[in-house]
C-alpha cells in the first residue's frame, strides 16, 4: 500500500510520514527539498510527473501550503503564488490521480487544510481565502465521487507548532500563542495521530489528548469559538448555535 504526502520533509508532512511507515505503508513524500522526491506544487507539471513517476497510489495526501501575511494590499504576484499552492495544488492532484482511481475503485484522498477554512484567519487575507477554496474542493470531491469508491478528508487543524505558524508569529501574529489559544496548538505529531486517539464519539478519547472538556469549553472566550469546538466536538460540552448546528449536517461527515 503506497501513500504520497506532498510538503512531507517538515511539519504535518512529516509527522504524517513517520506514523504511515510505523504502521507498515510505503511512503514517498515530496517538497522543495529534503524529500524523497523534488517537486514545486505550484507547478501542475511537477505534480503530474510526481504521480506519474511512483506508480500505483493509495492515498495522496496534499500537504503542501504557505501562508502570507496581509490583507487587499497584498500584492498580485503573492496572491496568485498562495492560490496555486494552497488551493490549486489540490486541483491539480486530482485531476492526474482521479481517472485511474475511478477506473480501479476505493483510494483516499487527504487535503491538509486549516481551520482557518472553516472561520478565517486574522490578519491574512489570502491565507483564509484560499483554505475556504481548498475546503470547498474536498467537500465538491466528496459529493461527485463518493459513490465511485473515492473518499476524501479535509484536516482542519487549529494552531499546530510547526514551522509555518513560526513565521506567522514572526510577521506579527503573536496572539495566535497567548492565552486560552496557547494550549489549544498542538504538534504536528498529534495531527499524524488524530485518527487514533481523537474520535468524535469518545469522550475519554477527547479528554486524553487536550486535558479536559472543561478546558476546551475556556475556547468560549475567543469570539467564534464555540461554535468551531461544538462543530469539531460535539461531546466537549460546548452549546452550538442553530447555525453551527445547520453546519455540523454539512461538515461533520466523515468525507
Amino acid at each position: 500500500m503506497r501513500v504520497v504526502i506532498t510538503g512531507g520533509a517538515r511539519g504535518i508532512g512529516a509527522a504524517l510520514a513517520t506514523r504511515f511507515r510505523a504502521d507498515g505503508w510505503d511512503v514517498i513524500t515530496a517538497d522543495l527539498s529534503g524529500a524523497d522526491v523534488v517537486c514545486d506544487v505550484s507547478v501542475e507539471s511537477d505534480l503530474v510527473s510526481l504521480i506519474d513517476g511512483v506508480g500505483e497510489v493509495d492515498i495522496f495526501v496534499s500537504n503542501a501550503g504557505i501562508g502570507i501575511f496581509g490583507g487587499i494590499e497584498v500584492s498580485n504576484d503573492d496572491w496568485e503564488r498562495i492560490w496555486k499552492i494552497n488551493t490549486m495544488s489540490h486541483v491539480w492532484a486530482a485531476r492526474r490521480l482521479l481517472p485511474s482511481w475511478l477506473a480501479r475503485g476505493r483510494r483516499y484522498f487527504v487535503q491538509v487544510v486549516s481551520a482557518a477554512g472553516l472561520l478565517t484567519q486574522i490578519g491574512s487575507a489570502p491565507y483564509a481565502v484560499t483554505k475556504h477554496a481548498a475546503l470547498a474542493f474536498a467537500e465538491w470531491m466528496h459529493v461527485t465521487h463518493y459513490d465511485a469508491g473515492i473518499r476524501v478528508s479535509a484536516v482542519c487543524p487549529l494552531g499546530v507548532k510547526t514551522g509555518l505558524l513560526d513565521e506567522a508569529v514572526e510577521q506579527g501574529a503573536g496572539f495566535l500563542l497567548d492565552g486560552v489559544i496557547e494550549r489549544n496548538v498542538v504538534s504536528a505529531e498529534q495531527i499524524a495521530e488524530l485518527n487514533d486517539t481523537v474520535k468524535p464519539s469518545d469522550t475519554e478519547s477527547i479528554t486524553a489528548t487536550f486535558g479536559s472538556a472543561e478546558a476546551m469549553n475556556e475556547l468560549a472566550r475567543y469570539p467564534l469559538a464555540p461554535d468551531l469546538m461544538a462543530l469539531l466536538y460535539p461531546h466537549s460540552g460546548v452549546t452550538a448555535s442553530e447555525p453551527a448546528a445547520e453546519m455540523r449536517n454539512i461538515r461533520g461527515r466523515n468525507i
